[in-house]
């Protein structure tokens, strides 16, 4: 099930006075994977000095999703490239080492007795 949020408010509405930044941040944190700003103009708004300045809001929300779009993408390409390869290799190489090391080196769980009959003395001390 995906985690979203399709009904946001900001301050370009008339109804709140979150910052979108904000929003998107808190998403991040939230580890929702859509979210979608819902702003609004309301022509019968109780005050009347508000009206939803358009220019300015898509210029914010272009803004905003160029930003994170490439934070998201810098924190993924540097997950990628730094964080996994530090953790994971030590760990693959330690694992690959400790089992190389422990089937060459005998162990009382590795030492096979062979039991041999024969009447045959040469091949008795082969064995002995």
């Amino acid at each position: 099930m995906k985690s979203i949020d399709y009904h946001i408010h900001t301050k370009f509405s008339g109804d709140s006075d979150a910052s979108p930044v904000d929003y998107v941040k808190q998403a991040i944190k939230m580890q929702l994977e859509e979210i979608c700003f819902t702003d609004h103009r309301d022509f019968d708004y109780p005050i009347d000095s508000f009206d939803l300045d358009i220019e300015t809001y898509y210029q914010t929300i272009m803004a905003l999703k160029k930003e994170f779009k490439d934070i998201l993408r810098d924190r993924k390409t540097l997950l990628m490239t730094f964080v996994i390869p530090i953790i994971v290799m030590p760990l693959l190489f330690t694992f690959i080492f400790s089992s190389i090391g422990d089937m060459a080196s005998p162990s009382e769980d590795n030492k096979y007795k062979i039991v041999l009959e024969t009447n045959n003395p040469e091949i008795s001390t082969l064995f002995n």
